[in-house]
């Protein structure tokens, strides 16, 4: 990327890149599993992020950092047109200790940084790839106030990347830790007001609204928000795959059964019950296809169900689901009931492939072999309650009426057709939402089916409506990559933002079901197994690689020594969260190619490399086929999976001092605070110099871009 450097006037400052996604105040709980983490920091964590379009329409959010790339004909956000806008961000900078430090700016268009009232780096119709470098600016240690505003240009994309250095480090993306915003501004009118619409908005695409309520012409379409179409479970084959009883439970009281269910309940009163029984035998009676080797029991010998303990636990099952008898925690899934849900053969059938039946599944694809399979489910049907006894079955013809009646086929295909009507949503946008679906009590709903919000959720959705649903027809990237981050918990396995991932808290629970491990002396392990962190995904990983890592595509794991595995979620991949995930910090989501290696700069790179004369860095990195020849506690990432993986600009930050991005990692740092390194005689020791020298080695190396499967 051409960069263009001008040396500002003293003073400067600056927000940035490190994971970023914007956070939404959500107040109260949610059952609805794509806004249930969605909650305004109880820390004022963040920035205050306000928008403009060129049509004076405004937006509000919560950033956790300043930073973004819109492409020029797309909208900064949902809520407004395309085209050109303005974004302003406020907040506190908390400088960890008084000192001198530049401020970067990199992007297009224009930009002004204010740091505790005096204008610090001011950059007028910057063109792509610049970096506009500030003088040095004295702050003192603890909050400054900044304000960060931005204008993106007229006909090109908007790019936002903000840095900073100090005589400590080079620059670099400022960490959103150091990040708050005033929290009384989170009482602000305007911002509650935004909060709330996006809430609403997001609450109608998980609640599937529009398929009973048939959106207005226009509305839906190729560049409409990607949940909006999600599929539902398949059914055609339930009465093969689950047991009739468990499914009358579902059906009367779904939230009942799963706190985060989003199926409305549709029966209630006396006869609510035994509606329920009559539905569940007509889905037990659907039985069109075959569930694969149905006939084969899943194996319930104590050695299977031992190995199946030990993939429950290496897998981080633990981060998103609890087992019966378990402490709840917040958001996780109860596996109590597996085994009066699934018989077995159709669990084990789910486990090897979650999205054969439901494409928009939260439960990501281990890629998990029949027996690993095998092994899963005879653990989770051991640890599960037993299926029901004694049970009255309903039925099925009355179930049939009940399924065309109650619209069950606008979310589910069904051989049969729907006999339901109710209003469209342009009727609907024409009345309040105090009754049917949004009433608050049953005299109210009448016979409308009882979603499972609460009170402040309906709010969101009514808030919505005065606010039209305009924005449901815009795809944002960078938005639905933040609402899918959370929706598929990836909280779950990887530290992201700060926050501690769930499976390192909660791993206690499952330690007597993990198979042994070899430990070093200091009683850990001995080969490390702590995970990436996703703080920095987007300035990390190039977009095509993270794009084929979460299709499942890679045919090489990047940490193969890690007994954890990343699933796969295909749908997500399919609409964007990659390059959404790129948008975040303000890079582009375009796959580009890798540059020629400079032959030169590699030769010395592949000697810096060396054990002999360079840094080592063989002891612990595999090429290829060589292994690693002398690992002291973690393995590397191969030298031949380093460049298709990584940008450029992350490896020489990580080169130049590895604990600043990943505090607990055993890579040692090789240069001294000016930056040299122990090696002089080459490039006259200039880390920065040398570190590209490995990085065009990198390059020369045969795995030069994602490796797909066969």
């Amino acid at each position: 990327m051409k960069q263009t450097v001008r040396h500002m006037t003293p003073l400067a400052v600056l927000l940035v890149m490190a994971f970023g996604w914007i956070v939404m105040q959500f107040p109260g709980g949610s059952s609805a599993a794509v806004v249930a983490n969605l909650k305004m920091p109880a820390d004022g964590t963040g920035l205050i992020a306000a928008f403009e379009d060129a049509e004076g329409a405004t937006d509000q959010r919560v950033d956790f950092q300043a930073a973004l790339y819109v492409p020029a004909d797309q909208p900064a956000t949902p809520f407004l047109a395309p085209g050109p806008f303005n974004a302003t961000w406020r907040g506190q900078l908390n400088v960890p200790m008084r000192d001198r430090y530049h401020f970067a700016f990199e992007g297009s268009g224009t930009f002004t940084l204010t740091i505790n009232g005096e204008v610090v780096l001011s950059v007028e119709d910057a063109q792509a790839g610049e970096r506009i470098i500030s003088g040095p600016v004295r702050l003192d240690q603890g909050p400054n106030e900044i304000v960060a505003q931005y204008a993106s240009p007229s006909s090109a994309d908007a790019a936002v990347r903000l840095l900073w250095s100090s005589p400590d480090f080079p620059l670099e993306p400022v960490s959103p830790s150091v990040f708050t915003y005033d929290q009384s501004h989170g009482n602000d009118d305007a911002l509650h007001e935004r909060q709330q619409v996006r809430q609403g908005r997001a609450l109608m695409a998980e609640h599937r609204c529009i398929r009973c309520h048939t959106a207005p012409n226009g509305l839906i379409g190729d560049a409409s928000m990607p949940e909006l179409m999600m599929d539902a479970p398949a059914i055609m084959d339930v009465g093969l795959r689950l047991h009739e009883p468990w499914m009358a439970e579902w059906i009367a009281d779904p939230e009942a059964v799963r706190h985060d269910a989003t199926m409305p309940k549709f029966f209630h009163g006396e006869a609510g019950e035994q509606q329920a029984k009559d539905v569940a035998a007509y889905l037990a009676t659907l039985r069109f296809g075959a569930v694969a080797e149905a006939s084969t029991p899943v194996p319930s010998d104590a050695d299977t169900i031992e190995a199946g303990g030990h993939l429950y636990a290496s897998l981080g099952c633990v981060g998103c689901h609890e087992l019966r008898d378990q402490e709840p925690v917040a958001d996780r899934i109860s596996l109590a009931q597996i085994g009066q849900k699934f018989a077995g053969p159709a669990l084990r059938e789910f486990l090897r492939n979650p999205a054969q039946r439901y494409a928009h599944t939260r439960m990501g694809d281990f890629d998990l072999s029949r027996d690993e399979a095998d092994a899963v489910a005879a653990f989770l049907l051991d640890q599960s309650l037993e299926p029901a006894e004694n049970y009255e079955p309903g039925d099925a013809t009355r179930g049939q009426a009940l399924v065309q009646q109650n619209g069950c086929i606008n979310c589910h295909a069904l051989p049969v057709p729907s006999t339901m009507d109710v209003p469209a949503m342009q009727a609907l946008m024409q009345v309040d939402w105090l009754t049917g679906c949004l009433a608050e009590d049953a005299a109210a709903r009448g016979t409308a089916p009882e979603i499972p919000l609460n009170g402040m959720e309906r709010d969101a959705l009514r808030a919505l409506k005065g606010a039209g649903l305009e924005s449901l027809s815009q795809h944002n990237k960078m938005e639905f990559a933040q609402r899918q981050m959370h929706r598929l918990s990836c909280n779950a396995c990887h530290e992201l933002g700060g926050k501690r991932d769930k499976w390192s808290l909660l791993e206690w629970q499952v330690a007597h079901f993990a198979a042994p491990e070899p430990k070093g002396e200091d009683g850990t392990p001995a080969i490390d197994q702590s995970r990436p962190s996703l703080s920095r995904a987007g300035e990390k990983l190039r977009p095509q690689w993270m794009r084929a890592l979460l299709n499942g595509e890679l045919e090489q794991k990047p940490r193969p020594w890690l007994r954890a595995r990343m699933p796969a979620y295909s749908a997500a991949a399919s609409q964007g969260l990659a390059e959404g995930i790129a948008m975040l910090h303000g890079l582009s989501p375009e796959a580009q190619p890798l540059p020629e290696p400079d032959e030169e700069l590699a030769a010395l790179g592949e000697r810096l490399v060396g054990q002999r004369w360079g840094f080592s860095c063989t002891d612990c990195h595999a090429v290829g086929d060589f292994p690693p020849q002398n690992v002291f506690g973690a393995v590397g990432n191969d030298f031949q999976t380093v460049a298709e993986r990584l940008r450029r600009d992350y490896f020489h930050q990580w080169m130049f001092d590895p604990s600043r991005i990943a505090p607990r990692t055993k890579m040692p740092r090789y240069t001294d605070q000016h930056g040299y390194t122990a090696l002089t005689d080459v490039l006259d020791g200039v880390g920065a110099d040398q570190f590209e020298a490995i990085w065009q080695y990198l390059l020369t190396q045969p795995s030069s871009e994602p490796s797909r499967k066969r």
